[in-house]
């Protein structure tokens, strides 16, 4: 009986020891595994932080870029209305001088126009007066001849 009670007590011990060990092992396993399981949640959360900034700085890249693309585009738009308001500027000038330019041809052509009406009126009134002053010695020299003629009539009677 007493070998048997031993065999009890050593069966209770080794018993209690595998109790005590699976529960030792189970808390290791437990505390490895919470350090685990905390190790992959602080690796998780530190991945999560990661891409959360990782967004943030390619929002801000995306952000940039379209600020640096929109100034761009500001940038041409400006240029192309300062390049079409020279132009327009231009054109208005080329014309304004081509006005100014058909403005001074079309003085030119009415002052060379009076001078030829100028001209034309006195070379008319000198042939006029050059007519009248033929016709005025026809007549005296028709007046001298009807005279000569009428004494050469008396002469004659």
């Amino acid at each position: 009986a007493v070998v048997s009670t031993q065999s009890t007590g050593t069966t209770a011990r080794v018993r209690k020891y595998h109790q005590d060990y699976c529960k030792r092992t189970k808390a290791r396993m437990s505390n490895k595994n919470y350090k685990e399981e905390l190790m992959f949640k602080q690796l998780f959360e530190k991945g999560l932080k990661v891409q959360k900034e990782s967004l943030l700085d390619a929002r801000r890249a995306a952000k940039e870029d379209n600020d640096k693309a929109r100034e761009r585009h500001d940038k041409e738009m400006k240029e192309l209305e300062k390049y079409y308001s020279d132009q327009f500027d231009l054109m208005a000038y080329e014309m304004d001088k081509a006005k100014k330019a058909k403005e001074i041809l079309q003085q030119e052509k009415q002052l060379r126009l009076n001078k030829q009406k100028i001209h034309q009126r006195q070379k008319m009134k000198e042939e006029i007066e050059v007519l009248q002053e033929n016709l005025v010695r026809s007549d005296e020299h028709l007046h001298f001849k009807e005279l000569e003629f009428d004494k050469a009539l008396q002469r004659i009677h």
